[in-house]
C-alpha cells in the first residue's frame, strides 16, 4: 500500500508542479512539504495521504470496537502495524459483563491482545472468531468448540 501512496504522492507533486505526470528536481517554485502545510500556517493545504490513511484506520478500529451491532463490526480488520500499536496504547478496555469487548483481539487481559501473546491458541481458533465477544465466546464455554473441530464435552 504504501508504494501506492508514494506513486500518487509523486503524481500531484508533478501536477502541482509543472502539469505533467513527472517532475525533475528544480522545477518547483514551492517544496512538497510546504504545498501539505495547512493553509492558515502558510501552505496550501493538500493532505498527507499516508497519515489520513492512518487517521482512517484508527477510525475504523475505533468504529469495530464501539458499534458491535454494525453489520460490518464484526469484518476482520489487519490495521498496518503502525496502526494497531497507536490504537492499543491509547485505547483501555474494560471487560464489564463481556458484550463489548472482543476476547481475542481486545487488549483486555495485559498489555497485549490474546492473538498476539498466545498466537498458537489464536491460530487453532482461527479468523472466524475474531469478532467474537467475550461473552459470546465464554458462554458455554464456545471458545473450546472453536477449536478448529474440538468437541465440547
Amino acid at each position: 500500500m504504501a508504494w501506492a501512496i508514494d506513486k500518487i504522492d509523486h503524481r500531484c507533486h508533478a501536477f502541482l508542479c509543472v502539469g505533467f505526470d513527472s517532475v525533475s528536481g528544480g522545477s518547483c517554485k514551492i517544496a512538497w512539504p510546504i504545498v501539505r502545510v495547512p493553509k492558515d500556517h502558510g501552505g496550501l493545504g493538500i493532505l498527507n495521504l499516508r497519515i489520513l490513511g492512518y487517521a482512517l484506520q484508527l477510525r475504523w478500529e475505533w468504529l469495530c470496537m464501539t458499534k458491535l451491532v454494525s453489520a460490518w463490526a464484526a469484518l476482520p480488520t489487519i490495521p498496518e502495524h503502525k496502526v494497531g500499536s497507536m490504537f492499543n496504547s491509547s485505547v483501555s478496555v474494560e471487560v464489564g459483563d463481556g458484550t463489548t469487548t472482543r476476547l481475542w483481539t481486545d487488549v483486555w487481559l495485559s498489555d497485549r491482545a490474546i492473538s498476539k501473546s498466545a498466537t498458537n491458541l489464536f491460530k487453532a481458533v482461527g479468523w472466524r472468531c475474531l469478532g467474537r465477544t467475550m461473552k459470546d465466546t465464554v458462554t458455554n464455554r464456545r471458545w473450546v468448540c472453536d477449536n478448529n473441530g474440538a468437541r465440547m464435552l
